[in-house]
């Protein structure tokens, strides 16, 4: 049936959200006098970290209670070490992020 492409919708919007929050954070980081009407800058790139907390635990969920049983998520065999946020040697900023350049 759906099951599965509803399910994929629901990480592919949860993946783009995450992706829309980390370029804005970049965005406030980059050129934070640019953003008029953002005047406190810390309380903006706050929104978007909880975004991205909140999508990213979206995801958990999705994956721990409506996976395929062999454990694979819906439609998706990688959704990519970028929304791991792994803070380990490997990869120290936490959220993923490289500057832009």
């Amino acid at each position: 049936m759906f099951r599965f492409q509803i399910l994929d919708a629901l990480f592919a919007q949860a993946q783009g959200n995450i992706a829309k929050a980390k370029v804005n954070i970049e965005i406030y980081l980059q050129a934070p006098v640019g953003i008029g009407e953002h005047s406190d800058i810390l309380a903006s790139i706050q929104e978007q970290v909880d975004i991205i907390a909140h999508e990213k635990e979206r995801i958990e969920v999705l994956r721990e209670y409506f996976s395929k049983p062999e454990g694979q998520d819906p439609l998706i065999h990688d959704i990519g070490p970028e929304h791991d946020f792994d803070p380990g040697p490997s990869n120290p900023d936490p959220l993923g992020m490289t500057p832009l350049s």
